[in-house]
């Protein structure tokens, strides 16, 4: 399987140097309903809540929504039923600014051998709050594990209006980055249209020279009566 991320040629030249991809907070996702996430709670009969997680600015609430914000995410795009994940020109647009950006393909197996996370394809559909219980807030071991049990709802799970992304999400509690190396298998960079593109892509030609990594070039190109992205030559 195949995994596509579209970023900047200045976040790329920081990747390529570290041989790393960097993990985000979902509070910097682009998503509102992202940003701020809710829960719905059911306290039934009496619980015991910690001192510390009483006290806590915001409430057990506020303390639940802190141990989640240590969960942090890559998000990929795979590809689609009829056309390649390097081919979304909303994609292009949002995350790679065009012909000033850049699409990274890699190998979904070599990329997440060997680290602990959450990884899958986000399902798109209405947003629900989290669903909690009382117990959940008796400890801090409770509140991971009300995380875990409800990761797909919280993790996995987006706005239909997000559906053309085609998203694939990697989660993890204890990573800051996923190494890059052996897993890169390819570069995408937009046929130019400008002298900035074109120094652009000499930029990237020169940070991989040496290297027998893949460049290859998107346009969009008159196909069966309709204009497509296409792969092209240079």
């Amino acid at each position: 399987m195949l995994l596509y991320h579209y970023t900047t040629i200045d976040t790329f030249t920081k990747i390529w140097i570290s041989e790393e991809l960097q993990f985000h907070e979902y509070k910097n996702m682009n998503d509102l309903y992202e940003r701020q996430k809710f829960a719905e709670i059911e306290i039934p009969g009496r619980i015991n809540i910690p001192k510390h997680i009483k006290s806590f600015k915001g409430g057990p609430l506020g303390y639940f929504f802190t141990i989640l914000s240590k969960y942090q995410q890559i998000s990929f795009c795979k590809d689609y039923i009829s056309e390649r994940g390097c081919f979304s020109p909303m994609m292009w647009g949002l995350y790679a600014r065009n012909e000033n950006g850049i699409c990274l393909e890699f190998d979904k197996n070599r990329l997440l051998e060997k680290v602990d996370v959450y990884k899958g394809s986000v399902k798109y559909k209405p947003v629900k709050p989290i669903p909690l219980v009382g117990i959940d807030f008796e400890s801090d071991d409770n509140i991971e594990k009300a995380i875990i049990r409800n990761r797909k709802e919280i993790f996995f799970a987006k706005h239909p209006h997000w559906r053309a992304e085609n998203e694939y999400r990697v989660i993890a509690r204890n990573l800051s980055a996923l190494s890059i190396k052996r897993a890169l298998t390819c570069i995408y960079l937009q046929e130019p249209m400008n002298k900035d593109a074109e120094l652009n892509i000499k930029l990237v030609e020169k940070l991989v020279e040496g290297n027998s990594l893949p460049i290859r070039f998107i346009g969009v190109r008159y196909d069966n009566e309709h204009c497509k992205l296409r792969l092209i030559d240079r």
